[in-house]
């Protein structure tokens, strides 16, 4: 946060005004001093010198006095307070806060149900200690990020510091009041205030904000479930109101809101989160907040730049690419020209400048990688790991019997990808089509024309109506395309940068991105196409005479000393990036290959290197999951002992051995979330039961609400185990099981992605199993829990079925509401008991076979299932019309 004051102050539009008048004051005061100490022998005080200079100016006719000297050293004091206030203000400099103000009456204490019936003076004295505590480390805790290379955020910085004074009392008191005054060490003072009131939410906290010597601002009030996220929403909206004033405003991704004098509060709360939360792993959280996010600023780059990286840990290449593509256009605006040869050639202009927060050559260099992943992009475009969504695409939503899919069972990923298709044909076609048409000799697809560029390999024709045979070839021609896309684009980009480096040379940037780590980019794209040639080659040939393609280690390592790598390099992305190099000979292993060990060493020996001058840049720690699991050049490389022994050297243990990292986390994930929410509603239902059988039986409108919150529960497991590898449907089954407890707990409901260091000794067997019976639960809740449940248009033998727990709970839903209007009797306290106890044996085998997904444990969460009792004396809502209409699509 060490900027430049000056700079920052005459480019705002708002100067203050102590800027001007201080120092001209100052300097004229300063410069007849000089004067009279010039012309005037002797001198023996710096007022003598003063006096002498004015009346040498003035030819004799101005003297000044003691009373004036006096009048003029109390207006310097003044106008010197005034301009050291403006400077904490612009930097900023700590700022106040105030104690706690209870204006909540009884309140503090009783809002949690950890803190019910403890209401004596004392806890509530203790609690608003605490309170007062966690305000201030609210107020500390927005970071400022630096734009990355690669995903992870690097060391931040804080926005707001918090002034931290003493008390000194008597005559020290008195100095330090009259020195506190004269020198101001804080410009700001935040006052906040507790409140409450009757309808939801009803804890709130009204605060506010004064820039001295001006009067104090008030902000709106901020309300929430309790007093501790009140704070935290009145932290973020104290955040806002001071951050436009300041310099720290300058840097990404708050540029654009630089004396603008109001920043929306939910702006910066939802980045804030949502950079927490990328920093936890709880990437679909995130994801959701940063779209929050994009309401109150859409035009954002370094936002979208966020998602993008997201969506590259997620392993949504198209969606990242398509981010990466609309920001560099932004960036550095590109146009097709013609040489007087008749040639087609491509000029980017550069137009922003590098700073140390704010480095679009980052984001340009992103791009180009994300392109260099050509292979994965036209697997995910055309051919998805998802079987279910593959399958959707090429039957165009046919089920087995040939009828269309209801939208219910229609993934929503399967409607992005069909626009990701149009929007990356619309932006790469127009530019990159006719210089890629006269440089390169596009193999295109029997019965698609090569001219079409990628609207024809993505857009034009339907996947059903290509043969296994031809969809290969248009996985090649894809992948061709954005491999000689990225080769040319990597190669304007060192152009580019060696060009602003000349322009800008008295004003460098500190970045982790230089000119040979831009050409190991450029160089390893060249070797990448040479892999694709060797692919396309032998697709052809019979499994019995097919090669594996290898670099020569001899040609790579003269290509490397030419573009100006050394080992001694200070750099630690060129030695990554030199790693990522070596390992592209492994991307295809599976396994530990013997004749492949000596590249897997290389590899390793730069990661070393990398991490032995990664200090500035956090290698190890900020690019961890993106080491270990996320970078998909790696990932041959992390089946190799050799890469096993960097990580127990980095990490102290290895990650467990499996073919996908980054699966096998994303099953943790889901088995972690899965298992919460069992625990959670199977500690709800064994509370119920003991308020059944209590002295007070529960009336039958709340049974009803029990019974929907029962149903809620299942509609969102059998929608997660539909649609469990859409971000979106994790992000709304995490929240709406958080929405389902928040009412009985007043912890907070989180998910991250668990850390899978832990099981390291997991042989690749064992991983593979647990993804399988994870996948085989996730398969059950889809086609059994409630399918037809989730479909009021479906008809058949599904409807019927005894493992039907949403259409149970329905029933039991029109039994209560019956028994309420008196059509029905309603069971006794020891029959409203023994069912709260079924359903929370339902939870508990559910939380069990999570936990261990064997077919012993499914076997007894069947039998739970079938033991649920069913209403007395009710119709079946199988076979009874259903009216509603069906949930969103994919959701």
């Amino acid at each position: 946060m060490q900027r430049n004051v000056w700079r920052g102050w005459w480019s705002s539009r708002r100067r203050p005004w102590s800027l001007v008048l201080f120092p001209t004051l100052l300097g004229l005061i300063l410069g007849v001093c000089v004067v009279g100490l010039v012309h005037h022998t002797g001198p023996e005080r710096l007022t003598v010198g003063f006096a002498g200079g004015l009346r040498w100016l003035t030819g004799q006719h101005l003297s000044i006095g003691l009373p004036e000297e006096a009048i003029l050293l109390f207006l310097v004091l003044i106008l010197l307070r005034r301009f050291r206030l403006d400077v904490l203000a612009v930097r900023p400099g700590p700022i106040e806060v105030r104690p706690l103000e209870d204006a909540s009456g009884e309140q503090v204490g009783l809002e949690s149900p950890r803190f019910r019936n403890r209401d004596t003076p004392e806890t509530r004295e203790a609690r608003l200690r605490r309170l007062n505590v966690e305000f201030r480390e609210s107020l500390a805790s927005s970071r400022l990020y630096q734009t990355t290379s690669v995903p992870g955020d690097l060391e931040t910085e804080r926005i707001i510091e918090v002034f931290k004074g003493t008390q000194p009392s008597g005559r020290l008191a008195t100095l330090a009041g009259i020195w506190s005054y004269l020198w101001p060490t804080r410009a700001y003072v935040v006052t906040a205030t507790l409140r409450f009131r009757r309808q939801n939410p009803r804890y709130g906290v009204s605060a506010t904000v004064r820039r001295l010597p001006d009067a104090a601002v008030e902000i709106e009030p901020q309300w929430s479930s309790n007093f501790e996220r009140a704070l935290q929403r009145a932290a973020f909206a104290v955040t806002a109101q001071i951050l436009p004033s300041t310099l720290t405003c300058e840097n990404p991704p708050w540029s654009d809101w630089r004396n603008r004098g109001f920043m929306p509060t939910e702006l910066l709360r939802h980045y804030q989160r949502a950079k927490r939360m990328v920093a936890e792993r709880r990437y679909d959280e995130a994801l959701s907040l940063y779209h929050f996010a994009l309401r109150y600023d859409a035009d954002n780059i370094h936002l979208r730049y966020d998602i993008g990286q997201i969506f590259e840990r997620l392993q949504l290449y198209p969606d990242a690419l398509m981010q990466y593509a609309e920001i560099t256009e932004r960036l550095f605006p590109v146009t097709a020209l013609k040489s007087r040869k008749g040639r087609t050639f491509v000029r980017r202009s550069i137009r922003p400048r590098l700073s140390p927060h704010n480095d679009p050559f980052m984001m340009r260099y992103r791009y180009v990688t994300t392109l260099a992943t050509a292979q994965r992009l036209a697997q995910e475009l055309l051919q998805p790991d998802w079987e279910y969504l593959r399958n959707w695409l090429v039957d165009g939503g046919i089920d087995q019997s040939g009828d269309p899919l209801p939208p219910s069972r229609r993934p929503w990923r399967a409607t992005e990808l069909l626009d990701l298709r149009v929007r990356i044909a619309e932006h790469f076609d127009p530019v990159w089509q006719q210089v890629l048409g006269s440089d390169t000799a596009l193999d295109g697809v029997p019965g698609i024309p090569t001219a079409t560029g990628l609207a024809g390999l993505l857009v034009s024709v339907s996947d059903e109506q290509l043969t296994t045979e031809q969809m290969q070839q248009r996985l090649f021609a894809v992948e061709q395309y954005f491999l000689h896309v990225a080769k040319a684009e990597a190669a304007l980009m060192v152009k580019d940068y060696r060009r602003y480096r000349r322009q800008w040379w008295w004003r460098p940037a500190r970045s982790s991105l230089t000119v040979i780590a831009m050409r190991l980019a450029k160089t390893s794209i060249g070797y990448r196409i040479q892999r694709f040639e060797h692919r396309r080659r032998q697709a052809g040939l019979a499994p019995d005479q097919q090669t594996v393609w290898k670099a020569d280690q001899a040609t790579a390592a003269k290509d490397l000393h030419a573009i100006g790598y050394r080992e001694s390099s200070k750099n630690w992305l060129e030695h990554y990036l030199v790693a990522c190099f070596h390992a592209l000979t492994l991307q295809g292993d599976v396994a530990e290959v013997a004749e492949h060990v000596r590249y897997a060493e290389a590899a390793v020996r730069a990661l070393d290197r990398a991490q032995r001058c990664g200090d500035e840049a956090e290698f190890l720690t900020s690019k961890r999951y993106w080491l270990l699991a996320g970078d998909p050049d790696l990932a041959g490389l992390r089946h190799y002992e050799c890469f096993r022994a960097f990580e127990s050297r980095a990490y102290i243990q290895p990650q467990p051995s499996t073919r996908d990292s980054a699966r096998y986390e994303l099953f943790h994930y889901l088995r972690e979330g899965l298992a919460r929410g069992a625990r959670q509603l199977e500690q709800l239902w064994v509370a119920r039961a003991m308020e059944a059988e209590g002295p007070v039986p529960a009336s039958m409108s709340t049974v009803e609400t029990w019974f929907r919150e029962e149903r809620r529960a299942w509609e969102i497991c059998a929608r997660l185990g539909l649609f469990y590898q859409q971000w979106q449907t994790r992000s709304l089954a995490l929240e709406g099981l958080r929405k389902l407890v928040s009412f009985y707990d007043g912890d907070v409901f989180t998910v991250p992605y668990p850390e899978a260091v832990r099981d390291y000794n997991l042989s690749p067997a064992s991983a593979q199993a647990r993804i399988d019976g994870m996948e085989a639960i996730f398969t059950f809740m889809a086609d059994k829990l409630g399918s037809a449940a989730l479909d009021p248009a479906a008809t058949g033998a599904a409807e019927k079925d005894e493992l039907d727990v949403i259409n149970t709970a329905r029933d039991w839903i029109r039994f209560t509401e019956d028994s309420g209007r008196g059509e029905k009797t309603p069971p006794g306290g020891a029959d409203l008991a023994e069912l709260c106890r079924r359903q929370a044996a339902v939870w508990t085998a559910l939380r069990q076979w999570i936990a261990t997904p064997t077919h012993h444990d499914g076997a007894a969460f069947m039998l739970a299932v079938r033991r649920l009792p069913k209403p007395p004396d009710q119709e079946p809502s199988a076979n009874r019309p259903r009216p509603g209409r069906a949930p969103d699509a994919g959701h």
